[in-house]
């Protein structure tokens, strides 16, 4: 499968229209910036598969799918401090 840095692009600005924090500045259409480790850490991995199937349903503006889409999010929890 090839992607194109436009597709990326549009994938990535959706991801931070959703978990970013929101920024003034002069340029149409550039209102968040991405968001920090931090906040993607905080989301659950339910949240961050839905934003990530909803960013692909909207994307493809009604298109039908031609495969199937797996996404595996992992979330990696502290246990103690190392001997």
């Amino acid at each position: 499968m090839q992607i194109t840095v436009k597709a990326a692009t549009t994938i990535f600005g959706r991801f931070a229209q959703f978990f970013g924090e929101p920024v003034q500045t002069p340029f149409d259409g550039l209102d968040r910036v991405a968001p920090d480790a931090e906040t993607i850490a905080d989301a659950s991995p339910q949240q961050i598969i839905e934003h990530l199937a909803t960013s692909g349903d909207t994307w493809a503006a009604g298109r039908p799918q031609d495969d199937d889409v797996t996404f595996v999010v992992l979330k990696l929890k502290e246990t103690g401090a190392a001997s």
